[in-house]
């Protein structure tokens, strides 16, 4: 009983995280872009000696993690410009979402992030494009063939 509820959940789960995305891009190389942040969470500019940064990273959709825990996904880049180059080069043939996250460093070498953005999160991005990506010529994994059996002859 116990095996099922946890299916249900995983299945239920993956689901709604599928249903959550209106756009998928299929593609061997994506160009993630987003708005450069200028200001702290309360509008206040940041100061001149701040040097800002984006962290990027993508996942599997399939993944049922914490996706705010950069262990847990695969690093992009870290980038200076409001926009970054996905490589899906030998990853699957899976969906993917991406994220985005802010690293501040201040003129005394403190370091601040953000939580990451995701395609997926309609607060992210505009409320009607929620997307991911699906790699063009990615591993492709398939499953394991079932139901095998003695024939006969």
């Amino acid at each position: 009983m116990r095996r099922i509820a946890l299916l249900f959940l995983l299945l239920f789960g993956a689901a709604f995280a599928f249903a959550q995305v209106s756009e998928i891009h299929y593609l061997e190389n994506a160009n993630l872009a987003w708005e450069e942040v200028t200001t702290d969470i309360d509008g206040n500019p940041l100061l001149s000696t701040d040097v800002v940064t984006y962290e990027a990273y993508i996942y599997d959709s399939a993944l049922v993690i914490d996706d705010q825990i950069p262990a847990n996904l695969i690093s992009v880049g870290e980038v200076a410009e409001p926009t970054i180059t996905i490589d899906f080069a030998g990853l699957p043939r899976v969906m993917y979402y991406a994220g985005v996250r802010v690293k501040v460093v201040d003129g005394t070498g403190g370091v601040t992030t953000s939580d990451i953005a995701w395609s997926y999160d309609p607060v992210a991005v505009d409320p009607t494009q929620p997307f991911a990506y699906i790699p063009l010529g990615g591993v492709l994994v398939l499953p394991l063939p079932t139901g095998l059996r003695e024939a006969g002859m």
